[in-house]
């Protein structure tokens, strides 16, 4: 049957459809006004941009008798956003103080906690292996963390922000997790407290699991009260937020512009409409690069993400009840964690061969890792909205039934592996690794955003609080200059 009829928009049809009560964009079409703008940059800008980058690395590649001023310096590049300036100078710098400030993985340098604490996140971060085994030295003779910490909210803040970047069977950092938890946790307490507002916040997001543009937009005006700041590095991380908004704004109005085509027929249509000219447009774009075998993975990936919402639809409409492996299996592709994946990968330009595309067709570890944090954190905050509605059983309702436990059972359990799942995400990132860090990045990034957006409650759904607050930061309104 051709196409048109079987999308005749006069067509009668008796469907009952299990609609959610989503609410509509809190945007409505405001990024258009963008849409017309040229995607030039003002060259003015760019050639200031220039101006400071060349005064930023002569600071890194500097001598420095200090190695904890070039390590503050490097922390405060990446936490302003303006890291992808410098990945070859920061690589240098960190591969030469892992050299010489660390004997059989431990860092041998002595400093105070919050500087250590500091070297320790910035070296994982970078994939070099060192050993926790630094702390020790803050204990007391009991072997728990000293109550002096206490008084040294800096160090601890520092230390609770490293933990986070911890693997399977470090139990010095689930140690000092609790601790800085517990005391931090004391003084977010104190409304009076100097460090009260940060150290809430970062209880809340850690750097870590920050998305790298919003931990931006928030350290410049921190960064900015410094009194130690740099000038000319604060100056480019606020050029280079604007003009990367300014890019970013001048995109999305594109995207909505593609969306608001006129004389739409039925939804199903017009979707299909969408997808036959974004594949013609993809598959074009692969044939120029010579990455037609990307476009076939990326199809490939998606056929089994439309063919696991298929299977949840029967579910429903048989009213059938998944065992929990039965869940979890369907997840993994009904997730779309894989295609999205492979979608990044195909625009990532000449690195891209075929051989990282099976690597992510086949599950990996960081992938599997990757998708236990996204379908968990997702099933725990919007499960009661779900099952408002006729809706297959989340991970909560298959662990439930299969252990005859509560719900809150079912949540803590889920926390767990969210945890778990960190640490093998951890550990993946950590070099040898198996492909190429960049590729690494891109799931890290999709955990990220995962872990922002239903930290507390399903934002993606509730777009009207905190989404849209991040939405301002990072599209709508520039950094103050």
């Amino acid at each position: 049957m051709p196409v048109d009829q079987c999308f005749n928009r006069d067509a009668k049809y008796d469907l009952h459809r299990n609609v959610a009560d989503f609410q509509p964009s809190i945007w409505g079409n405001y990024f258009l006004q963008y849409a017309s703008e040229s995607m030039e940059l003002d060259q003015k800008i760019e050639t200031q941009i220039e101006t400071l980058k060349y005064d930023v690395r002569k600071m890194l590649v500097a001598k420095s008798e200090k190695p904890f001023q070039k390590v503050h310096l490097i922390d405060s590049i990446c936490r302003l956003g303006v890291s992808y300036y410098f990945e070859k100078e920061i690589e240098e710098n960190l591969q030469y103080i892992h050299r010489n400030s660390v004997e059989n993985g431990e860092i041998i340098f002595e400093d105070n906690l919050y500087s250590l604490a500091v070297l320790f996140r910035l070296l994982r971060q970078q994939g070099l292996y060192v050993s926790p085994n630094v702390f020790n030295k803050y204990k007391d003779d009991k072997g728990s963390f000293s109550e002096t910490l206490i008084k040294d909210v800096e160090g601890m803040l520092s230390l609770y922000e490293a933990t986070h970047l911890m693997i399977h069977g470090e139990d010095i950092l689930e140690e000092a997790l609790a601790f800085t938890t517990t005391h931090l946790e004391s003084i977010a307490n104190q409304s009076s407290h100097p460090h009260a507002t940060q150290v809430k916040y970062s209880l809340r997001q850690t750097i870590h699991k920050n998305l790298p543009r919003l931990e931006a937009r928030r350290f410049i005006s921190i960064y900015e009260q410094d009194p130690l700041h740099i000038e000319n590095l604060l100056l480019l991380a606020k050029l280079d937020f604007n003009m990367l908004q300014t890019l970013h704004q001048k995109e999305f109005g594109i995207v909505c512009k593609w969306n608001c085509l006129d004389n739409l027929p039925a939804y199903m249509k017009f979707l299909y409409g969408i997808i036959l000219d974004l594949y013609e447009e993809l598959e074009h774009e692969m044939k120029m690069r010579g990455k037609v075998f990307a476009l076939n993975y990326h199809v490939k990936e998606l056929k089994k993400y439309v063919q696991a919402y298929m299977t949840e639809a029967r579910w429903l409409n048989n009213n059938y009840k998944p065992t929990l492996e039965e869940y979890i299996r369907l997840s993994i592709e009904s997730s779309g964690y894989v295609f999205m994946v492979t979608t990044c990968f195909m625009g990532m330009g000449e690195i891209v061969t075929e051989d990282i595309l099976k690597w992510v067709a086949n599950e990996p570890t960081i992938v599997n890792a990757s998708i236990v944090i996204g379908r968990l954190m997702d099933d725990i905050v919007s499960n009661e909205f779900e099952q408002k509605r006729d809706h297959i059983s989340s991970f909560l309702e298959c662990y439930m039934k299969k252990y005859n436990v509560s719900r809150d059972v079912a949540i803590q359990e889920g926390r767990k592996r969210i945890v778990g799942a960190w640490k093998d995400m951890n550990k993946e990132c950590l070099i040898p690794t198996q492909v190429p860090v960049p590729f690494l990045k891109r799931i890290l990034n999709l955990s990220r955003f995962m872990d922002v957006v239903y930290k507390d409650k399903d934002n993606f759904t509730h777009p009207e609080g905190e989404m849209k607050t991040f939405i301002k930061l990072l599209l709508v309104d520039p950094v103050p200059i």
